[in-house]
């Protein structure tokens, strides 16, 4: 993450969903941290075709969700969480998901 001090707890996903997370020490506020991607998702998401839509949601912006549509026509919904460490004061987990949605058929 960009503009914070983190340490990368585990990342997984294969071509259509994807999960990484990170215990965040600076910034140390959750609205600070909501800050950092909010931007780079809207305008460095890569391989889109249209815009990228944010939701921010939950208490002090916690919950960030996304949609976007690729540039071969595949929805994708993104979900950002922030919450604190359980066991690390003044640190926070943030876990990015990204999940391409299945092909409608039915036409």
């Amino acid at each position: 993450m960009k503009g914070a001090k983190a340490k990368l707890i585990s990342t997984e996903g294969d071509l259509d969903h994807w999960e990484m997370k990170a215990l965040v020490s600076e910034p140390n506020s959750i609205e600070a941290i909501a800050d950092l991607p909010n931007k780079r998702i809207a305008s460095n998401t890569p391989h889109t075709k249209g815009a990228v839509t944010l939701s921010p949601s939950g208490a002090n912006k916690s919950a960030l969700n996304w949609k976007f549509t690729d540039d071969e026509g595949h929805a994708w919904n993104g979900k950002e969480q922030i919450d604190p460490a359980s066991d690390q004061e003044g640190q926070f987990v943030v876990t990015l998901k990204l999940v391409r949605q299945p092909d409608d058929k039915s036409t």
